[in-house]
């Protein structure tokens, strides 16, 4: 996350208070320990409403007004339900450039992975099933 957050920030708290400022913290820290994106639904957002103490109305309020004010990406969001961000995605790859080898979903990506030097890039299908299949023993 970056040290000096702009106005989209500022708005958001000033809308919301500080529990809109701490929320979207929230929610970096969560995208951040999933990777670059979160699948949100509605079982996720009543977790995530859970676990912060914060109503599920309050934080579906305050994810609108963050995809409203460009935070969270209002394409993806739309059309594959997701929280992701340019911004998310290039820390997260920056983070990550040491890696062998990552997992990506191109379909999400809004950042140019040319910066990423010496990782192999894997992408991932989304609406491929990556569950395996077991071998049944006679």
């Amino acid at each position: 996350m970056d040290v000096d957050l702009d106005e989209k920030f500022e708005l958001l708290e000033a809308k919301h208070g500080l529990p809109g400022f701490a929320v979207i913290i929230k929610l970096f820290q969560r995208i951040y320990r999933e990777g670059y994106f979160l699948k949100w639904n509605e079982e996720t957002a009543l977790l995530f409403s859970k676990r912060i103490g914060v109503g599920k109305e309050i934080v579906e309020a305050i994810i609108d007004d963050a995809i409203r004010w460009q935070i969270f990406d209002k394409s993806r969001f739309k059309r594959y339900g997701v929280l992701t961000s340019s911004g998310i995605q290039k820390r997260f790859l920056g983070a990550i450039s040491r890696r062998k080898s990552v997992n990506l979903v191109k379909s999400l990506m809004l950042t140019d992975i040319s910066t990423i030097i010496n990782v192999d890039i894997n992408w991932v299908n989304v609406n491929n099933n990556t569950q395996s299949k077991v071998k049944k023993s006679r």
